[in-house]
């Protein structure tokens, strides 16, 4: 657990280890501000238990509060002491660089830039059977060879990113010539290209099959957001 969630409710022998004034609920501590050493003006009302803290010089939870008297110690070596005081075990995991989801979003991103434009190919003659004329320019292509169950398909291939141009998903919709196979859901596939603790996070995921201007529209589903784009001429 990280140091500041798991000091939460232990800031009395924290801040008395440092030999701090202790928590003063609403009142404000007799003596000096350890920080600007204003007096009478200082108080730790320790809200939710984070060793909250405010003065005329400033507030802050109990960390800030460590950071700010503790100046010849780094963050990390504050971390590491309040650890060790409560007992707190944390380590951080780094997400290796070689993980599945790295090696499929890489592998993604290079067939993604040999498929063909949706113009001319069964793509197109799928959306034109929809009522959809109006392509769109970025974010979907056209892949001949789909294999699935046994069988080899065509498939429209569109990558998802979020707000910071990171691929999260692959959307796969899978064609019997110009129509979408006889899967059921299974014609409609997704794949995760980041790790789980990434996508939890991940914000404004979106297929962008168009340029950003001034008004956005969005819709659930490719075909819908087409014939949105089609009726309305807004960039969904």
């Amino acid at each position: 657990m990280k140091t500041a969630e798991a000091a939460k409710g232990r800031w009395t022998e924290i801040l008395e280890h440092y030999g701090l004034p202790p928590v003063t609920g609403k009142n404000h501590y007799k003596g000096e501000c350890p920080v600007c050493g204003a007096r009478g003006k200082f108080r730790i009302d320790d809200r939710d238990g984070a060793g909250t803290w405010i003065c005329v010089c400033g507030c802050g939870d109990g960390m800030k509060l460590l950071s700010l008297t503790q100046k010849e110690k780094t963050f990390s070596v504050l971390c590491a002491e309040v650890d060790r005081l409560i007992g707190n075990d944390y380590r951080h995991e780094k997400i290796p660089v070689n993980s599945s989801a790295a090696k499929l979003r890489q592998r993604t991103i290079s067939k993604f830039s040999k498929l063909l434009p949706l113009r001319g190919t069964n793509g197109e003659g799928y959306l034109r059977q929809r009522g959809i004329n109006k392509l769109p320019t970025e974010a979907i292509r056209f892949c001949e060879k789909q294999r699935h169950a046994g069988r080899i398909y065509h498939a429209l291939y569109a990558l998802a990113t979020d707000d910071k141009g990171e691929l999260c998903y692959l959307h796969r919709t899978l064609l019997d010539g110009e129509s979408k196979a006889p899967l059921g859901e299974s014609a409609k596939r997704q794949k995760s290209l980041q790790e789980e603790n990434y996508l939890e996070y991940a914000r404004s995921v979106a297929i962008r099959m168009f340029p950003v201007t001034s008004t956005l529209g969005i819709a659930e589903g490719i075909e819908t957001s087409l014939s949105c784009y089609q009726i309305y001429s807004v960039n969904t």
